[in-house]
């Protein structure tokens, strides 16, 4: 029983069922072990920790503080106002209206968001979320495992996607900087999402004909591109080792190929396009100004034409009488005039 309004030190821990007629000072780490009464507009501290089923009902009381733990089953009655670093990670939370997290709440699987959230920066989801409603997304928001998502969302910055996560059914936004999908994301299938610069695809994915990516946009190792499938790139594209193009593309300026890749057919390659080592070439290519080839890239079995500034690394191997312009850059130095290669494949004067 406790008379008026006390002062509490750090981690002092209550039993369940106590009350507090009057509003107390906690220190950091409180710890109410069970369903616990406070006085209205009572102030929680940093690491407060509230036991599982704990009911607030509709009265007013202060979130701000950061880190609190809250157990499976918490009835916050009314929409409330949370600090950074809330975890209501043990179980399924009653959120009632449109409350607002601060950044790195993280929330336990299958929670169900009813009403519209606002969540900031760097929020956890666990699979099996269910979103009712659209939300009001920070950076960085992080859903791990298969979400629901019953309305069109906005995402934010940075937003991170599991694997198998399916955008089917819906038209969302994907317009933020560096998003993340894992392998096996669906989209819908008629080409039209649009992603945001940066988009970042970390596992392979059935992409839709006629999708368009953005700039910056990065692939993963063995990626397939078919040969049925119209795709358009943009600027420094990133592509892992082992893709497949399925048909003659055009790459834009500056797109980098991570290890070996297939190619088929004459694409268009265009400025400071850089390759990996040991890449071949079956066809005449269209080659840009300014173009890496990684160690051993091998241009035996027929002439190629290359763009002003083109550098090759140790170990290529060249067609015999391919002719190689002045201003390219072998291994061994600037070419400072046109030469013929011979038919050792080195292309040395």
């Amino acid at each position: 029983t406790f008379v008026g309004a006390n002062t509490f030190g750090n981690n002092v821990k209550f039993g369940a069922g106590q009350t507090f007629d009057n509003l107390q000072t906690f220190g950091a780490g409180a710890n109410f072990t069970g369903d616990t009464i406070f006085k209205i507009n009572q102030v929680f501290p940093t690491n407060a920790q509230f036991a599982d089923d704990q009911d607030f009902g509709t009265d007013d009381f202060d979130f701000a503080a950061a880190s609190m733990i809250f157990g499976s089953g918490t009835n916050f009655g009314e929409a409330r106002t949370f600090g950074t670093g809330m975890n209501f990670a043990d179980g399924n939370q009653t959120f009632i209206g449109a409350n607002n997290f601060g950044n790195s709440a993280q929330f336990a699987p299958s929670q169900v968001f009813g009403s519209a959230m606002t969540f900031g920066n760097d929020p956890i989801f666990k699979p099996g979320t269910k979103f009712n409603t659209a939300m009001t997304w920070g950076k960085s928001a992080n859903f791990t495992g298969a979400q629901t998502f019953l309305v069109d969302q906005t995402f934010g910055r940075g937003a991170h996607f599991d694997t198998a996560q399916d955008f089917s059914d819906r038209t969302h936004n994907f317009d933020a900087f560096d998003m993340t999908f894992g392998a096996n994301t669906v989209f819908q299938t008629d080409g039209s999402e649009r992603f945001g610069t940066g988009a970042n695809f970390t596992g392979t994915i059935n992409f839709p004909n006629n999708q368009v990516f953005p700039a910056l946009a990065e692939f993963a190792a063995s990626q397939d591109f078919p040969s049925g499938e119209v795709v358009t790139f943009d600027d420094f594209a990133k592509f892992g080792s082992g893709s497949t193009f399925g048909t003659v593309r055009t790459f834009e300026e500056f797109t980098f190929f991570d290890g070996t890749q297939t190619f088929v057919g004459s694409n268009t390659f265009k400025e400071g396009t850089h390759f990996g080592a040991a890449q071949a070439f079956a066809a005449s290519q269209t080659f840009g100004d300014a173009t890496f080839f990684g160690a051993n890239t091998d241009f035996s079995t027929l002439d190629q034409t290359f763009g002003v500034g083109t550098k090759f690394d140790t170990g290529t191997l060249f067609n015999n009488g391919q002719t190689l312009a002045s201003g390219l850059i072998p291994a061994y130095g600037l070419l400072l005039e046109g030469i013929t290669c011979p038919a050792d494949g080195t292309c040395i004067p």
